[in-house]
């Protein structure tokens, strides 16, 4: 707790604030597992801004600080309109949620051997996403799981207690780092579960022509896709261009099951990008339905920083997961006034699979 509560008030003061007080002597006993009582011995739990208007029933309280949803303690991620918030519940609610779902919150048979020695089926609430379609649980054991609306209860880490450490470690140097969780369209910021360290593995980076990409995805069990990936752009200051704009993308997506997938298409996500030597871009967007050179492009906001979007690569079909790897087309200057001839920017193959520790 205290190299994480360091880490958030250096990096997220806002999710700090957040923390409740200890759990009372009386709520730590009816919890199993030693490491969750570990837990909510030093906080109960978080609370958020919106939790007190939905208690008052104040709509327009709930509708002005819906954003508030963004600072769970353990992070979250967007992809179009699924989005993921992981959050700490108080103790009250958390085993509120368990018992009036207590069917759910029990190892099923392919868990036997869990069962055995953890001595029971039970299992108790870490963590709730605010759509209730992403749990964290742990066994009686201390043994970690995550369930989603489309499957079963999985491992998540071998220990509660490994897991937590791991993830006020990816916190503090910034594996884990704070952004924009809903978009650039959006000021809402907490922790983006979409790692960013670079390890070669699950987070790649490579720099083309003066243009760094680091992609990364996260493992989504609750969505039918399976995986969702990122992709971060910035144009560094010695880039040989003042600007270039995202005209097209090519994907190699390989799981070794089957061929590998090529995915071809004009610009992500509707957009084009145009990157500005030295950071910061425009996001110039799809205006019709169909591209069909510069006319059909809207030009959009002058932003700072990176650009990045966020999709969905699809499930794969080997229990070992896959890779993604590709190149995206790039025009010096603009589409609308191209100053040289197209180039391709890599994107370094990077895993679509399980880690050993889920988040």
């Amino acid at each position: 707790w205290a190299r994480l509560e360091r880490a958030l008030r250096g990096r997220m003061p806002a999710i700090k604030e957040t923390l409740c007080s200890p759990a009372s002597a009386e709520q730590l006993a009816v919890l199993h597992s030693r490491g969750l009582r570990y837990i909510h011995a030093i906080h109960d739990g978080q609370e958020l801004a919106l939790d007190r208007f939905m208690l008052a029933q104040d709509n327009d309280g709930v509708r002005a600080n819906r954003d508030s949803v963004c600072l769970g303690l353990f992070g979250g991620y967007s992809v179009y309109n699924h989005r993921v918030h992981m959050r700490m519940h108080p103790l009250q609610i958390s085993v509120g949620i368990a018992t009036s779902w207590e069917s759910k919150f029990k190892l099923g048979e392919a868990h036997a051997d869990a069962i055995a020695l953890a001595g029971s089926d039970r299992l108790e609430i870490v963590s709730v996403s605010h759509s209730l379609s992403r749990f964290f649980a742990v066994d009686c054991a201390d043994v970690l799981y995550i369930h989603a609306d489309l499957g079963g209860w999985e491992v998540a880490a071998p220990s509660l207690g490994a897991w937590f450490c791991e993830h006020a470690r990816r916190v503090e140097d910034g594996t884990h780092r704070i952004g924009h969780v809903l978009g650039p369209e959006s000021p809402a910021e907490g922790i983006m579960l979409f790692p960013c360290r670079v390890d070669g593995e699950f987070c790649s980076r490579e720099v083309t022509q003066g243009i760094e990409v680091v992609a990364s995805a996260v493992y989504c069990p609750e969505h039918p896709q399976t995986f969702c990936y990122s992709l971060r752009f910035l144009m560094h200051p010695d880039a040989p261009h003042a600007s270039a704009q995202l005209v097209r993308r090519r994907w190699l997506i390989s799981d070794g099951s089957e061929e590998p997938r090529h995915v071809v298409g004009d610009g992500v996500v509707g957009m084009f990008p145009v990157l500005r030597r030295g950071g910061g871009y425009r996001d110039d967007r799809q205006a019709k339905q169909t591209f069909s050179g510069a006319a059909s492009l809207a030009k959009g906001k002058e932003r700072e920083g990176w650009f990045e979007y966020q999709s969905f690569s699809g499930p794969m079909g080997s229990a070992e997961g896959g890779k993604f790897a590709g190149d995206i087309m790039f025009v010096p200057g603009s589409l609308a006034a191209p100053t040289g001839e197209p180039f391709a920017v890599s994107v370094a193959p990077f895993r679509l699979a399980r880690a050993p520790l889920l988040f």
